[in-house]
């Protein structure tokens, strides 16, 4: 329950001190978990004021794929975010908490009526953290109109009193995405009943993540090892994505590179070597690369290093956020270029694919080779 003090607080920022007014809204379904201040969370959803046709794929990026940026862009920008103040240590109010629950576990769009001041301009605005969308709209209210087509195996799942790694490991195995995780994480819907809290969605990723490798590693132990070295590549919006798993125990270090006053740049996550912290921005998409990443060994039910080098060729100006790093690992993981004993001897080929100079190549392998 609210302390009187922490009632009030909230209270003070949903009383009538606008001229409020009710609008119909579509949500595909999404959620917006954002961080306010100290135990205060915005908490609501993405939605949009007109019931488009394909609705569902505004905020489904796994349905991305052959969608043109400026396509995907548009999408975003008819999703407002419409959220209202949640104590993420009391999950209060407690009505809000569970209209965003049933919204989460929804598998189709869903009709909303919304209170709010008034809605903006549509833009669009980066989300850090995430994939841009529309402006922020604060509500007094949100309520459900039409009934939410929800699922059973995501309901059976999060209502299991297990710990997060296993909750996040089946829905996963069930092919849930990472994004439908990370929303149940975020909401308090994974976990040991008596330990769920809520939190805000940079945080419920990091968390999926983090649990899925745990269980990916678990998993990998008793797998057999590959005995050669394999490259795979994939080109996502302008960016060029080199995965090479070699022989060796099972580590994802991440490198990216991008041209910066005409010289090559490098940022690196590793997985493999104790090494200096990483930059946030090149640790967000590195947990995004290896949950890609450590997904497809598990698929292919082999153990091994791998390597993801990430070349930001400059053509989106970073917009789509550290979700491009996942998609463009599981975009390579479709495509073998390149098998061979060893890759220390193809690391020209793997620059000339990759279009960077083969220094670079060779200074990655070595830095994440398993044998120094």
């Amino acid at each position: 329950m609210l302390s009187t003090g922490q009632a009030a607080a909230v209270q003070a920022q949903l009383t009538d001190t606008w001229a409020a007014t009710q609008h119909t809204v579509f949500t595909p379904p999404g959620i917006v978990v954002e961080k306010q201040r100290s135990h205060m969370l915005l908490a609501g959803v993405l939605a949009s004021t007109r019931p488009l046709a394909h609705l569902s794929l505004h905020d489904h990026p796994a349905s991305w794929r052959g969608l043109s940026i400026q396509s995907v862009l548009s999408m975003r920008r008819w999703l407002y975010r419409i959220v209202a103040p949640v104590d993420a240590r009391h999950a209060e109010p407690s009505h809000l908490v569970e209209v965003l629950r049933t919204l989460a576990l929804s598998v189709a769009p869903v009709a909303l009526r919304v209170e709010v001041e008034s809605l903006p301009p549509r833009g669009l605005f980066r989300v850090p953290g995430g994939l841009p969308a529309g402006p922020v709209v604060h509500a007094a209210d949100i309520e459900v109109l039409s009934d939410p087509e929800v699922s059973s195996v995501a309901g059976r799942v999060t209502a299991e009193d297990i710990p997060a790694t296993e909750g996040v490991w089946k829905l996963i195995e069930y092919d849930y995405t990472l994004d439908q995780v990370a929303r149940f994480m975020a909401l308090g819907m994974l976990g040991r009943t008596g330990s769920r809290r809520l939190m805000h969605m940079r945080a419920a990723y990091r968390a999926s993540i983090d649990c899925y490798v745990t269980m990916a590693h678990r998993h990998l132990a008793q797998a057999p090892q590959t005995d050669h070295s394999t490259v795979h590549a994939g080109v996502v919006y302008g960016d060029t994505f080199i995965v090479v798993t070699m022989p060796g125990p099972v580590a994802v270090d991440y490198y990216r590179l991008h041209l910066e006053d005409g010289r090559w740049v490098q940022s690196a996550s590793h997985e493999s070597t104790r090494s200096g912290p990483a930059d946030p921005l090149t640790v967000a998409y590195a947990g995004q690369a290896r949950f890609a990443a450590y997904r497809h060994l598990v698929r292919e039910g082999l153990a091994g290093r791998t390597v993801v080098l990430h070349v930001d060729n400059g053509h989106h100006g970073g917009v789509l956020g550290p979700w491009l790093a996942r998609a463009g690992v599981m975009e390579a993981a479709g495509t073998c270029v390149l098998e061979v004993d060893d890759i220390t001897g193809a690391t020209d080929t793997v620059a000339a694919i990759a279009g960077i100079p083969p220094a670079l190549i060779r200074g990655v392998v070595a830095a994440s080779s398993p044998v120094r």
